[in-house]
């Protein structure tokens, strides 16, 4: 028809094309399964914020993504890969969108998690479906937000939901963002046809730009107190773990910087978190995990563990449980050399305070009196032996070690993997040692010359 508006669709890199329609621009991420800010998703990014500013007909930008969500986060995959490290390449893609001369809308479903929820905090206007949830996970793999997310979310939210978000690593539902003020409306039906018409609504009513990056901060004046009740927080529910503590201190140290200097200091620390210890444990934790669900044997294991939530697992375990007979081979030589080490005359409460000083979620006695066990062993009979905390937590883990050594030697089925998950999620060994294979494995250096 002559006169009607064309469109124009460009497919800018392999992930990530761009159509334009009568002063608006849908800016579309494809890239299975699970839209991760790979390589490719950033330069066909830069590409399509390249033409939004630059093209005079261009007065509004959606963003969204196709399949089951939006962008998941980074590219795990590439993260601390030996070529090229696209980290910072997201985060100046990730800034260019803050700072865009035109407004951008995030239409969201699925997950919006870690960089793919730090991407909708540097548009101007975010609406989901209310299936979606937002999220910066970081913390579970011993990592802090690296694109902007420890400086948009407090300007958003304010300092203390967002640093429950951030410590929690959990994510929230869309109807709980709405509430939070991270989403501005929640729509329904087909994702792409809601965020063309919240767009047109935008165009029409000349909805400017409105960036979190220039909003001030709801509750400064308490970030004292926030910042205490954190670290109280993380004393109590992550301890030994190093990037909790961080994330709280760039949100204080940043809070009255300007935010060009506050995103500058969290690349910083962000980027040498990369192959920090913890980490790199975590990391592979969070792989290990992936694959040890696809074992039957112990995907029922961790199953009927979750179904006793934590130290009910242990209770079946040292009760003998059937069902718990994997786990019984691991954690019962952790027990008995426990036992053998206060029989020598060591106190069970130093017992229990080194292997929770190393980083256990209980000590052995602690797990014996959850299991209403009575152990001869942590009778006080007034000798006490002196034995060095270090010493004490190796011959325990040792002693757990070599029971996980012997467990794969018998059941060629199970990997190190899988036992490094179930000591971790059942168990308590500390995740951010990634379990007591792992651990070893990583630690034989500094240990042996």
């Amino acid at each position: 028809m002559t006169g009607a508006p064309q469109t124009r669709i460009q497919q800018l890199s392999p992930t990530v094309s761009l159509e334009i329609d009568n002063g608006l621009a849908l800016i579309r991420i494809d890239n299975p399964p699970v839209n991760a800010l790979s390589g490719t998703v950033i330069d066909g990014m830069n590409l399509a914020l390249s033409e939004i500013d630059e093209n005079p007909q261009v007065r509004l930008a959606v963003l969204l993504c196709a399949g089951r969500g939006f962008i998941a986060g980074a590219d795990l995959k590439e993260v601390g890969d030996s070529g090229r490290n696209r980290s910072q390449d997201a985060a100046m893609m990730i800034n260019r969108i803050a700072a865009s001369a035109k407004p951008i809308v995030a239409a969201v479903h699925g997950n919006a998690l870690g960089g793919g929820f730090e991407t909708t905090l540097a548009c101007d206007y975010r609406i989901a479906l209310d299936t979606a949830h937002f999220g910066l996970p970081e913390v579970k793999i011993g990592a802090i937000p690296g694109y902007g997310g420890t400086q948009r979310l407090p300007r958003l939210i304010g300092f203390e939901r967002a640093l429950e978000m951030m410590l929690s690593g959990e994510s929230v539902t869309a109807p709980q963002a709405l509430a939070l003020g991270i989403v501005d409306d929640i729509v329904e039906g087909d994702l792409r046809q809601a965020a063309l018409a919240y767009g047109r609504e935008l165009l029409a009513s000349a909805a400017p730009r409105r960036k979190v990056d220039e909003r001030s901060i709801v509750d400064a004046e308490h970030l004292e107190r926030i910042s205490d009740d954190a670290m109280a927080w993380i004393a109590r529910h992550r301890p030994g773990q190093d990037a909790p503590p961080l994330i709280v201190n760039v949100v204080h140290e940043t809070a009255n910087l300007p935010i060009a200097e506050g995103l500058a200091l969290e690349r910083r620390h962000s980027s040498s978190r990369v192959n920090a210890p913890q980490c790199l444990a975590m990391r592979y934790l969070f792989f290990a995990q992936r694959g040890a669900r696809k074992n039957p044997q112990v995907a029922a294991l961790l199953a009927a563990g979750a179904k006793q939530n934590g130290d009910g697992a242990i209770v079946e375990t040292l009760n003998g449980n059937p069902a718990f007979a994997l786990g019984a081979r691991l954690l019962e030589p952790f027990v008995r050399e426990a036992q053998t080490i206060a029989v020598q005359g060591v106190a069970p409460s130093a017992i229990d305070a080194a292997l929770v000083d190393f980083g256990w979620r209980q000590g052995p006695f602690a797990m014996l009196k959850s299991a209403e066990i009575i152990a001869e062993s942590a009778a006080d009979n007034g000798s006490r032996a002196l034995l060095d905390a270090g010493a004490l937590v190796s011959r325990c883990n040792g002693a757990l070690r070599r029971a996980a050594l012997k467990l794969l030697d018998d059941n060629a089925a199970l990997r190190a993997e899988d036992i490094d998950v179930l000591c971790c999620e059942l168990y308590g060994f500390p995740v951010h040692r990634g379990g007591p294979l792992y651990d070893h494995k990583a630690s034989k250096p500094c240990r042996e010359p």
